[in-house]
């Protein structure tokens, strides 16, 4: 009988939650920059104002459905807080945000950016070299293949939708900058002219 408390007091602290950001009626704070321009700092200064942040693993274990359009679980998470960073937002396609906006429509939507598409690119590869590959600098396709990060193959997947294929390297320093500002051009286009 106890084993089944566990899942309980989950769905009861998620009611709990949800309904205090249902009740504090702000409006959603999405940080919508790439990964490595500071989300994660922000999401601290979040915080630090008592705004209610989404754990980033709830959104990370949604990422097949995101990449699926399979929006609905992730809709309904969304709800539960009041602050988003990182995975899906970091890369969310226009069609994503104009569901964002669509399902949420008080939002605000922050672009952080780093000094320089050479800043990020060697920030993202200092992260994912200590993260996923113990201080390896020369990434093979095998090295990233071997990676089990929320399911196997999930970076590879990532990472192969950047780089287009296994004839360039892992973390091709001209797909990656590509990457990095398409993103940046299509979120500013997006919201040009909006308040």
């Amino acid at each position: 009988m106890t084993k089944h408390l566990g899942p309980i007091r989950r769905r009861l602290f998620s009611f709990k939650g949800a309904l205090r950001v249902k009740i504090r009626n702000r409006p959603k704070v999405f940080a919508v920059g790439m990964n490595k321009t500071g989300t994660t700092s922000l999401d601290g200064y979040f915080k630090s104002c008592g705004f209610i942040t989404s754990p980033q693993a709830i959104f990370e274990a949604l990422a097949d459905d995101y990449h699926a359009g399979n929006w609905e679980e992730i809709t309904r998470a969304i709800r539960r807080y009041e602050t988003f960073q990182d995975n899906a937002f970091a890369n969310a396609t226009e069609e994503f945000l104009n569901h964002l906006v669509r399902e949420f429509p008080r939002s605000k939507f922050i672009l952080t950016v780093r000094d320089s598409e050479e800043q990020w690119y060697q920030s993202l590869v200092r992260f994912h070299s200590n993260v996923f590959f113990k201080g390896q600098t020369n990434i093979t396709w095998q090295d990233v293949k071997a990676v089990d990060y929320i399911r196997p193959g999930r970076i590879y997947d990532l990472m192969i939708s950047v780089v287009g294929s296994e004839e360039l390297p892992p973390y091709d320093r001209g797909a990656w900058t590509r990457y990095y500002r398409d993103h940046n051009e299509r979120v500013r286009r997006r919201f040009a002219g909006d308040d």
